[in-house]
């Protein structure tokens, strides 16, 4: 993996956590979006670090990708998963949300997020063939953002404004999603392994590559 001054990530070889654990108590508020995180490792890791995702195949790059502090921005940013669609040469941020309610805050994010990766991977001549070496890819010639949170059956009739990015619903046979919130996904996994299997629908495609 990569030592890009610009950016670090989890090791694909050593993901954020395991599936029927817990992270510590400073990270309760997102148990649930780690819960999809650590899952979609998992999956990945069945097929040499392949996401299929509702027909969509991707390569998988890097969880908790985590971009250098910014001037723009407080804090630092984390990428949930950063994933390569090696058809289409483009990158594919997924940002996960626990609640089908969080769609301001997410746009808000994938906006960053994708502005900065443009910047590295794209625009940035100086930064680009580090970049594109640290992954191993030939070349990105877009960057896209999606969505992904639980579906919400009680409002089906609203669709998400989530303009330019596009949005994967997660649904369960299990009872692990009321009124669109992820509940105690932790708790049904440690009970049923992996039984617990989560279906990712595609609601809507990105509108367009990379922000301007």
């Amino acid at each position: 993996m990569t030592n890009h001054p610009l950016l670090r990530q989890t090791p694909r070889s050593n993901p954020l956590c395991e599936v029927n654990s817990r992270p510590g108590d400073k990270h309760k508020q997102d148990w649930e979006e780690r819960w999809v995180e650590t899952y979609l490792i998992h999956e990945a890791k069945k097929d040499d670090w392949k996401i299929c995702l509702a027909g969509n195949k991707y390569r998988f790059l890097a969880s908790q990708f985590t971009f250098r502090k910014h001037s723009e921005w407080k804090g630092t940013k984390h990428v949930d998963l950063l994933l390569y669609d090696e058809k289409k040469k483009r990158l594919v941020v997924l940002e996960l949300k626990a609640d089908s309610e969080s769609f301001d805050t997410a746009r808000r994010e994938l906006t960053i997020y994708i502005e900065e990766l443009n910047r590295l991977f794209i625009e940035n001549e100086d930064e680009k063939d580090g970049a594109l070496k640290a992954f191993d890819l030939e070349a990105v010639e877009g960057v896209i953002g999606y969505v992904v949170c639980p579906k919400n059956e009680s409002n089906l009739s609203k669709s998400p404004n989530t303009d330019p990015f596009g949005v994967y619903e997660i649904s369960c046979r299990y009872p692990i999603i009321m009124n669109g919130k992820l509940v105690k996904p932790w708790n049904k996994y440690q009970e049923l392994g992996s039984a617990l299997i989560i279906e990712f629908d595609l609601k809507s495609e990105p509108t367009n590559e990379s922000i301007k």
